[in-house]
């Protein structure tokens, strides 16, 4: 496909990290290379832009914080916020494609010949929990149900993540006939030779990749840590958020500071995941699971929960227990802990697990998943 003209809808410019900016980049890279692609988001704009081919920034200022008890209805009022201004930032494209339903009564109002929203995750279903997978706010569901919904009435393709993605899109956002496009973003890391420090001889890396808020559930990590004492591993968390200072607080308590290393975040996790032999990702909600996938593209053995009352995550769609890794109740940490002994004491069972997980993730990138997505754009145009 060349010469056309796409813009990009979303609420992270490519300076942010993140799973929805890593497709960013990857399908920027893809189209920009015969098209012109406009990327119209309200962050600061990207250092590296220049490198990508094809690439127009637009910026749209960020909504200023609602005053007084107006601050509950801030999902709505930024909706009608990015409708005011999107439109007049960008000229009629070919194809508009919104990751944010915050866009979604902006998507109907710029000038393209077709729409398309990308969920990154389902809003609703996200704040109908807490950060713990107890109650939420129902207001705020309420709204991104509205917004999400009307996202997909806009658009003429709607893309999710995984099955179980649209099943809680069917599920929480009241549309049971929802039939999306599913398209894993199976986008693999860069390959890298493993961090030189990751650890010392004979120890194994287990390593933790997520941002630092309750909903990613890390305290678990130091729980599981805190009961493998006697065996030589080292345990590593990449990322940062407001989780960072309680948790290393945490480690200071349990007497894990000397095991448990707080790397902070990077822009290039690619060492770290190269020097990984187990990948724990304890999270509370996924909808695809892109650490559990890049850590499987690089061998390490993914150890992911099941599915429970305060546990939904789509790694579970990537993971099949004990073959290409391990599918375990996180709210018993001593299970998990008895996980990561066993394959630290059977080097042939952590081996065929890491084939296998390798394996499997290398077989979703064929076809690339920007060549998918452009597959489906150029059916979505004829």
């Amino acid at each position: 496909m060349r010469g056309k003209r796409f813009l990009l809808l979303n609420n992270q410019g490519l300076d942010q990290r993140g799973g929805g900016v890593t497709m960013l980049h990857a399908l920027i890279a893809r189209l920009g290379a015969e098209n012109e692609v406009v990327l119209c988001a309200h962050t600061q704009r990207a250092r590296d832009a220049a490198a990508l081919p094809g690439l127009v920034e637009r910026h749209v200022p960020e909504h200023p914080a609602p005053r007084g008890p107006l601050w509950r209805l801030r999902p709505l009022l930024r909706a009608r916020w990015l409708a005011r201004r999107t439109p007049t930032a960008v000229e009629p494209v070919d194809v508009a494609i919104a990751f944010d339903c915050h866009f979604a009564w902006a998507l109907p109002r710029v000038r393209a010949a077709k729409r398309v929203y990308v969920s990154l995750s389902p809003q609703a279903r996200q704040e109908s929990f807490d950060m713990l997978g107890r109650g939420g706010s129902k207001l705020r569901a309420w709204q991104y149900a509205r917004l999400e919904r009307a996202a997909i009435r806009a658009a003429d393709l709607c893309i999710v993540s995984s099955a179980t993605h649209a099943e809680e899109i069917r599920r929480y956002e009241g549309l049971p006939r929802f039939a999306p496009l599913i398209l894993a973003p199976a986008i693999p890391p860069r390959r890298a030779l493993p961090a030189p420090d990751a650890r010392a001889e004979g120890e194994l890396l287990v390593l933790t990749v997520a941002r630092l808020i309750p909903l990613k559930n890390v305290g678990a990590v130091l729980e599981v840590a805190s009961r493998v004492r006697d065996l030589p591993v080292r345990f590593a968390v990449l990322g940062d958020g407001p989780g960072f200072e309680p948790l290393r607080k945490r480690a200071a308590e349990l007497g894990l500071l000397e095991r448990v290393r707080f790397l902070g975040g990077t822009a290039d996790p690619a060492p770290w995941l190269a020097a990984a032999d187990l990948l724990l990702h304890p999270s509370r909600y996924e909808s695809f699971g892109m650490a559990v996938f890049e850590g499987m593209c690089c061998g390490a053995v993914p150890i992911v929960p099941r599915r429970a009352a305060h546990f939904v995550s789509a790694a579970t769609e990537l993971v099949e227990h004990r073959v290409s890794g391990l599918v375990l109740d996180f709210e018993d940490p001593a299970a998990v802990a008895s996980a990561v002994r066993e394959l630290c004491v059977d080097p042939a069972l952590r081996l065929r697990l890491s084939a296998a997980a390798r394996a499997r993730a290398q077989g979703m990138c064929e076809p690339p998943w920007a060549a998918r997505f452009e597959s489906a754009l150029e059916e979505l145009l004829r």
